[in-house]
């Protein structure tokens, strides 16, 4: 009862053996007893390693390289992946699988940093992060640049997001923004035409009274010139009677 209680401690093992049984009996009534022969020398091959020492098992799992992978897979299981298995014996049969385990851990680790540090930056308009492909192999590899696209494609929403942001700040602080702009730099154009417009109007006024005052001038011009004419001929005039009295009077003095 004892060793059938060690044999059969699960049901896993005991469904495996039963599965065992009932595949031996298919073969031999099927007539391939050969492959009955191999299968049921596996079956008592399974059960003479069961029964050879009673604690062949705890000897393997007190095994300090098996413990450790035990341990490291049972904390991975639970997320925590810092640990790694140490101390690997270069001859031990399970040296190749813990380098594999520490390798599987090493990957997924920075794997996750490398993710929540590129999307952290993402998420601010940093394009710059991306997730580098060195020291990764295999499916890691592979998946990395559909991350990289979909990182930068979270950065670029992220600046298209606080372009628009901008855009509506400035329209709603410019009271009717951009085009409300436009249109008061429109009016104030127009206004300063009509302004020019009304000094072109005066300067073409002041012009053309420039040139009535240039006329009147000259007329006044030509009278004083004329004036003077007259006064240079009246001058004459009293100058030729002047002459002439005095002529008289010699005249008159020698006959008298």
């Amino acid at each position: 009862m004892m060793i059938l209680s060690s044999i059969y401690n699960t049901k896993q093992t005991l469904g495996l053996y039963t599965l065992l049984l009932g595949v031996i009996i298919y073969l031999a009534l099927g007539g391939e007893y050969i492959a009955a022969i191999v299968v049921s020398f596996a079956l008592l091959a399974t059960l003479l390693l069961s029964l050879m020492d009673g604690n062949i098992f705890k000897t393997i799992f007190d095994d300090p390289l098996v413990m450790q992978i035990r341990d490291i897979l049972i904390q991975a299981g639970e997320g925590h992946l810092s640990q790694r298995i140490t101390h690997i014996d270069e001859k031990h049969a399970m040296e190749a699988v813990a380098w594999g385990i520490n390798s599987l851990l090493d990957q997924t680790e920075q794997f996750m940093r490398d993710i929540s540090a590129s999307v952290e930056a993402a998420n601010v308009g940093i394009k710059t992060r991306h997730i580098p492909e060195k020291g990764y192999h295999g499916d890691f590899r592979q998946a990395i640049p559909e991350l990289n696209t979909a990182i930068r494609s979270v950065s670029t929403s992220y600046i298209s997001a606080q372009k628009s942001a901008i855009a509506k700040e400035f329209n709603d602080n410019s009271e009717g923004g951009i085009s409300k702009g436009l249109s008061i730099i429109q009016d104030d154009i127009l206004q300063n035409l009509t302004i020019l417009e009304s000094i072109s109007s005066s300067t073409k006024d002041t012009a053309e009274e420039a040139t009535s005052s240039q006329t009147v001038v000259q007329d006044i011009t030509d009278k004083i010139e004329e004036l003077i004419q007259l006064i240079t001929n009246s001058n004459e005039s009293i100058s030729s009677l002047s002459h002439l009295q005095i002529q008289t009077k010699q005249t008159t003095k020698f006959f008298s």
